[in-house]
């Protein structure tokens, strides 16, 4: 964990890195897992500073951020530094490009009526900028960082064990409810057929592209992605339902990028796996709302009546 997430610390501690007072801070959000600020040097260089809550999160995104803006046709927040706190840093952060926009998701809230034609063109794009992500390959399936199993089974299925029993102990000691690990049970018994199609590319994962990670302009046109989290190069379809989260449906994200681009026949079964195991391994550590795991359940077991 972090030791000192002092945003006063971190920057007396970065100015002197860059040779640059810095004059202005503003917190722009977080969660769980870090926070991130907007800062400004007395020369009038403005850019964000990301704090990490968790040890290896900061070199995990750093390396994410760059690997995806090799491929990707939206605009990528370029990492100006990584400091990290086994080299005498306060706290493991990055430096990063400030993009001047806001997250989709808070956008379309306040924009009750979007006209059809901005709404497509936000569809495109993003499924557009998925793919383009989804375009560099690795030989092997795995961490970005280490990429070295021979299959996505043979990485997917031991990471998925560990989420399991880690959701045991948590409904075990009731901070999990039963029901939620009752339907992990019972999709990870249909996992052999859940999981029957061989995945034939490693294709890289962004890992956690919703509407929140989507930064917009005025005319609510997407202009950069941000904040993966645990990227892989996996099964590509493992992105996907991520489209579906928060007020992904409202745009149709997830099966626009199902009509536009091929996708395995069990897609959707997979999905609904992914996105289970997914909330709830995150849950363990920031507390998912029951509303969003309740979701997840239910759509779980609508899929599985179809196998």
């Amino acid at each position: 964990m972090v030791l000192n997430m002092d945003i006063n610390n971190i920057t007396d501690y970065l100015q002197n890195k860059i040779n640059s007072k810095i004059v202005s801070v503003k917190y722009l959000g977080g969660g769980s897992y870090g926070k991130v600020y907007k800062c400004e040097d007395e020369n009038g260089r403005i850019f964000a500073v990301k704090l990490f809550l968790n040890d290896g999160m900061a070199y995990k995104e750093s390396l994410s951020l760059q690997t995806i803006a090799k491929s990707c046709v939206l605009k990528i927040p370029e990492v100006y530094g990584l400091f990290l706190k086994s080299q005498g840093s306060p706290a493991d952060f990055i430096y990063f490009e400030y993009i001047d926009g806001k997250d989709a998701f808070s956008t379309s809230l306040k924009k009750p009526f979007i006209p059809k034609k901005i709404k497509n063109d936000f569809v495109d794009a993003v499924t557009d900028a998925l793919l383009s992500i989804h375009t560099a390959k690795s030989d092997k399936f795995g961490p970005i960082e280490n990429p070295v199993y021979d299959s996505w089974l043979e990485y997917y299925r031991p990471f998925s064990d560990k989420i399991l029993h880690d959701a045991e102990n948590a409904a075990q000691s009731g901070k999990l409810n039963k029901n939620v690990y009752d339907a992990m049970v019972q999709a990870y018994d249909r996992f052999d057929s859940i999981f029957s199609d061989k995945v034939e590319e490693a294709c890289l994962i962004h890992g956690d592209l919703n509407v929140m990670n989507i930064i917009v302009d005025k005319k609510f046109k997407p202009i950069a992605i941000i904040d993966p989290l645990n990227s892989v190069y996996g099964d590509r379809e493992y992105d996907l339902f991520q489209l579906m989260n928060m007020t992904g449906n409202r745009f149709d994200l997830y099966e626009t990028y199902k009509r536009k681009f091929k996708t395995s026949d069990k897609c959707d079964l997979k999905c609904a796996f992914y996105r289970l195991y997914n909330e709830v391994m995150c849950g363990l550590n920031t507390n998912t709302p029951k509303f969003i795991l309740d979701s997840c359940v239910k759509y779980m077991k609508s899929q599985l009546k179809l196998l």
